[in-house]
């Protein structure tokens, strides 16, 4: 993927951090640092480090990084690291279609699957009790780990569907209906809703009480942590009210400052008190992009550019003090770290190109373009769909933004949307391809659904 915007500072930062990711590789398999205690692998992060290198398009460097991630194990975690595993190859396959990768290790994923079907207890339907998280072994019945299970097998029985696997993807969807349908049942009983906002917790069964201040002791900031994992599941349903609870607790309770994830820790490490930590925020920054919170998003994106990363050279940590720690400027928590760097990888490309699933059925099939971008920029790499080509011109002087677009002819999604996000002071008044006029919206948005191959976009606009 190649991406040249108008901020020298933004097309330096993507270049580096990719670079830094492949730098932390060993072997094939993807670190979460390197020369400290953090050169190791990390189910959830380094996945998220692999799969922000496959939406750069590096998808047969991704593929050779994936085995280690499905052989990778930790005690106490079997349940969440089932889910990301799944969810890691069915994000790979619609990147790629490459449905003889996933025949390559399917004993490996067969494994994982086993693990979520036969794992869960007769009674409750959920999974047992498994660590809060990896720095919290408090055994506890996890609405995270159900979750990210549950989307885990949902994406992947429509990845087997897609490949013509009808008989398992069947028995796959029934059982992940059933799984999803206890988790909300687990969730209904377990919900606060005499506060406001609503709360949701990581815990279930009425083991985790409300917070007041999301970072005021060490079980508060780590639900912050885990709280956008839940929202990445997607097992609340996509702008339902659970969601905007968890958005809202997160905002309003003291767990979000400038777009990313606040952490203390409360335990006098000098890097993790009064501090970020970012990369656990990218589910929270993805959830706002798809809801359209474009705003809120952007200043996730900024925020990361400017406070999340050194100057200039862009090395990110898990974590990065709020305070300066002497002349040299702000502690970070064991630097380099690939999965801080995916965040701002992934916040960029869904800025660009967004290629989502919101029928709710574990297939993508909307294709958004241009729909955050702070500035009209070039993006020119591979989607869910297919390679894609996308050029924007503005010329507000002469009264219009001209695009050039090359649409995805591999996998036609059903819908494709784009967004001509013009400055202050201007709105796009008309569209039309060729002779063809084209309805534009408030936000300047036209669908080109009944598109096909190049087209040249005109939209006229108009100052205030």
């Amino acid at each position: 993927m190649q991406i040249e915007g108008p901020e020298p500072r933004v097309n330096d930062a993507w270049r580096a951090l990719v670079v830094g990711c492949f730098m932390m590789l060993k072997g094939d398999s993807m670190n979460y640092s390197a020369g400290n205690a953090y050169e190791r692998l990390y189910q959830a992060e380094c996945g998220d480090s692999t799969r922000a290198l496959a939406l750069f398009g590096h998808t047969k460097a991704a593929a050779r990084m994936i085995p280690p991630l499905l052989d990778y194990t930790r005690d106490g975690l079997k349940f969440h690291n089932a889910g990301f595993k799944l969810q890691t190859l069915s994000h790979y396959y619609w990147l790629t279609r490459d449905a003889a990768f996933i025949n390559s290790v399917h004993d490996e994923w067969t494994r994982e699957v086993n693990r979520v079907v036969e794992g869960r207890e007769k009674e409750s339907g959920l999974f047992p009790r498994e660590q809060y998280c990896g720095d919290i072994a408090t055994p506890v019945y996890s609405l995270h780990s159900n979750g990210a299970s549950w989307r885990g097998l949902r994406d992947f029985a429509a990845v087997l569907e897609d490949m013509g696997e009808q008989q398992e993807a069947a028995r796959l969807r029934k059982v992940a209906g059933d799984f999803r349908q206890a988790i909300l049942a687990a969730t209904e009983k377990s919900e606060r809703n005499d506060i406001q906002p609503p709360f949701i917790p990581v815990a279930l069964s009425g083991e985790e009480q409300p917070y007041e201040t999301l970072t005021a002791s060490k079980m508060e900031s780590y639900w912050n942590l885990i709280a956008p994992y839940m929202l990445g599941s997607g097992m609340f349903g996509l702008g339902s009210a659970r969601e905007r609870a968890i958005i809202d607790y997160l905002q309003e309770r003291g767990g979000v400052c400038m777009g990313m994830i606040r952490f203390h820790q409360h335990s006098g490490l000098f890097a993790n008190e009064d501090a970020l930590d970012d990369l656990y925020g990218l589910r929270y920054t993805i959830k706002l992009l798809q809801l359209d919170e474009v705003d809120r998003a952007l200043v996730s994106f900024y925020g990361k550019l400017a406070q999340g990363m050194t100057h200039d050279t862009f090395i990110g940590a898990e974590g990065t003090g709020l305070r300066p720690l002497d002349e040299f400027g702000r502690p970070m928590y064991l630097p380099p770290n690939s999965t801080a760097g995916a965040f701002f990888l992934w916040t960029l490309r869904y800025l660009l190109v967004q290629d989502w699933d919101l029928d709710d059925d574990g297939k993508p099939e909307t294709l958004r373009l241009c729909f955050a971008t702070p500035k009209r920029w070039l993006s020119d790499g591979k989607t869910i769909f297919g390679p894609i080509s996308l050029v924007i011109r503005s010329r507000l002087s002469r009264g219009e933004v001209i695009a050039n677009v090359d649409l995805p002819a591999r996998n036609s999604p059903q819908q494709v949307l784009l967004r001509i996000r013009v400055p202050d002071g201007w709105r796009v008044i008309s569209a039309k391809a060729g002779r063809r006029r084209l309805t534009v919206d408030e936000r300047g948005t036209v669908d080109i659904s009944v598109l096909r191959g190049k087209e040249r976009l005109r939209f006229q606009v108009k100052g205030a």
